[in-house]
Order: C-alpha cells, then structure tokens, then sequence
C-alpha cells in the first residue's frame, strides 16, 4: 500500500518523474520512462546506499473502512510527578517522597487510510502518515532537590504527512519534503595540551557534522476483486501421498507434483522442420 523510504546525505541520481501528472494531483498510473523504472532507480540508490527502506506494507480494507499500520515500540515517558511528605515510624522525621506519572508514546512508522471505491477503477484514498523517534534533543532535565534525583524529559521527533487523492487502481502518489537538517559539532583534542591557551589549539581539532534525510513516502492502491470459489486451490491440492515402503525408506513424502498425465506423451509424426515461402 505504502513505501516509506529515507534519502541520506549525500548525492542522488535523478529520478525519471516526466510520468507524472502535475504537482497539484501527484498521482499517475504508470511510475516509470523508457526502460527505467522509478522502482529500479529507487532500489538502485538503496543498494548504493543513499536510500534505505523503512517500511513496506501491504494491507486490505473495504471501501469506507479504515485500515492502519504500525511498526515500533513505546517509550515510557514521565508526565510529571508529585512530591508528598511522610513520617518516618521509627525515627519520627519527615521526609519527602515522591511519585512520578508516565505516559506510554509510540514511535516508528504509522499509516492510515480510509479507501472509498467510486467506480470502476477510481479509487478516493484518505491517508495520514507520520514517522517518529526518542530524541535527546529539546530534552529537559528535572532539578533535584531534598535529595531526590532529577528526571531527564526526553522529547519525541515526528514527521507526519496527510492528503486526499483521488486515484486510478495502481496508480501511485508520491509525498515528499519532509526534510531533516541535523547540524553537530564535535571538538577533540589532547587531553591537557588542548585547554592550553593559544598553542592548544594546535593539538585539538574542531568537526562540523551535518546530516540531512528526506522521508519519501509512496502509496500505490488497487482495486481488487474476490475470486471465484471454483477457483480457490487448496492446500493439498495435486498432493499424490507416497506408498509406505518409498516413505520410511526413501523418505518421500509424495510420489508426484501436478497432475499425472493419462496418456504418455507420443512422438512426434511427419516431417517436422521451418517452412519457407
């Protein structure tokens, strides 16, 4: 149903997008030009190693039902906390205790759609889609006081992304822009010689770290049909079971797959060969 794929820095290829239709529908029935496709030009750059897949679902819903998808866990996170006084019944001093709240977070990759059957072939499609992590970054760190240790708050990192389309069955819809920009800088030295001032800085080295993703997420949905109850194979369907002897000896399991054939195959008859006019 959905692909979520994240470019990492570095330098991408260009992708073969003159199949699309225009960007304020985004949608098109055939993903690809010439004899390159975009799905190639996508695994391409995955085996090169400026894309990686995060996620790629496939789920079925009936039209007007909602359907939803989600790989990750769940953080604990503190929600806040309370500090009460109780009396000691041995020494008979107060002391502070206290009690802190959390809260259960999921992170990972989320999708949900509501798909709504037009006609025949034309789908409208409802999605919300959201990725998210534990972060460090924007945490808080509660002071301590009366000898009861803080609590870092840590944050959680999202990028999400809802739209409503309307789209022929296999048609695809590409969201994108939900650009990342992480900038660090790491400074390193030896120990000592680098708090030196002036000459320290020629024994310590200062890095600029910067890592820039683009979340890319890809919905292709189809309209599909029940099959015919005739139609349905079985599990042991074409199963031929082994004699005893072949089974315990030989170990077979089954004498033949597929049907046997009721007459042997002949040979052929007549002059056989190319014909040429």
């Amino acid at each position: 149903m959905a692909d979520f794929y994240a470019a990492r820095s570095g330098t991408i290829p260009p992708l073969p997008w003159s199949n699309f239709a225009p960007p304020l529908s985004l949608a098109t029935g055939q993903i690809g030009s010439g004899t390159v496709s975009f799905m190639s030009s996508i695994n391409a750059m995955e085996q090169a190693g400026v894309m990686r897949t995060l996620a790629e679902p496939s789920l079925t819903a009936i039209s007007g039902k909602s359907a939803k998808f989600f790989v990750g866990g769940e953080y604990r996170l503190p929600s806040g906390q309370t500090v009460t006084e109780e009396k000691d019944a041995v020494t008979g001093q107060t002391k502070p205790v206290l009690t802190r709240e959390v809260k259960d977070v999921e992170y990972g990759v989320e999708l949900n759609f509501k798909p709504v059957v037009l006609g025949p072939g034309r789908i409208a499609l409802d999605i919300e889609t959201n990725v998210s992590e534990p972060t460090f970054e924007g945490s808080v760190v509660s002071g301590s006081f009366a000898g009861i240790p803080g609590q870092t708050y840590m944050s959680i990192r999202k990028r999400e992304a809802s739209t409503s389309v309307e789209l022929p069955s296999g048609g695809s819809i590409v969201i994108g822009g939900l650009v990342q920009d992480n900038v660090r800088q790491a400074i390193s030295g030896v120990p000592g010689l680098a708090k030196i001032p002036i000459f320290g800085t020629l024994f310590r080295s200062r890095d600029f770290l910067r890592n820039e993703t683009e979340l890319v997420i890809i919905a292709t949905p189809y309209l599909v049909r029940p099959v015919a109850r005739n139609q349905i194979s079985r599990p042991d369907d074409n199963f031929n079971p082994s004699a005893d002897l072949p089974g315990f000896f030989l170990g077979e399991v089954n004498r033949i797959y597929g049907n046997r054939g009721a007459q042997p195959v002949g040979q052929y008859h007549g002059n056989v060969g190319f014909i040429y006019k």
